[in-house]
């Protein structure tokens, strides 16, 4: 009980009490621009440096998973996009962008194909707001540092 209210746990005031707490050691995208002013300022405050540590050990197993999401659906994207580009550039010698939308089954697995990136970016949209992936993501480049992934700067691109 805090000021004669009752608070439950699925109070919002309650969770976003929760939350505020993390807010100086999560950052948007501007951190890529900047690592270093971000680092120094939590490294400057001990009390920072704990709560980072607290928020790796507890969130990095989450944060992981999401960015494998996002680097999933770039990925997805890639590929895609790399064999219509092969189809169209002649490295397959029975199949041909005419060939492919002449055939029933191929248009189905075109527009299918596509349909189904178009749900994954809506979904993503609908569900992990904007400002939560940039953040995710920056965890992400912060804790995983030089491991992390190659693709990172397309998905960053991919979920600004």
């Amino acid at each position: 009980m805090a000021n004669g209210k009752v608070f439950k746990d699925t109070d919002p005031q309650l969770r976003y009490a929760n939350q505020k707490k993390y807010l100086e050691i999560l950052f948007d995208l501007e951190y890529v621009k900047d690592q270093e002013r971000f680092d120094k300022r939590i490294q400057a405050s001990s009390t920072l440096i704990e709560l980072d540590e607290k928020f790796k050990d507890t969130y990095l197993e989450i944060i992981e998973r999401f960015y494998n999401l996002f680097e999933s659906i770039y990925t997805y994207y890639s590929k895609v996009t790399t064999f219509l580009s092969d189809v169209n550039e002649g490295k397959y010698i029975e199949f041909t962008l005419d060939v492919i939308s002449n055939d029933t089954e191929g248009k189905k697995l075109i527009v299918e194909t596509l349909y189904h990136y178009g749900v994954m970016l809506l979904v993503l949209d609908r569900l992990i707001p904007s400002i939560v992936r940039e953040r995710i993501i920056t965890c992400y480049i912060r804790y995983m540092g030089g491991s992390a992934s190659q693709l990172t700067s397309y998905v960053v691109a991919l979920c600004k």
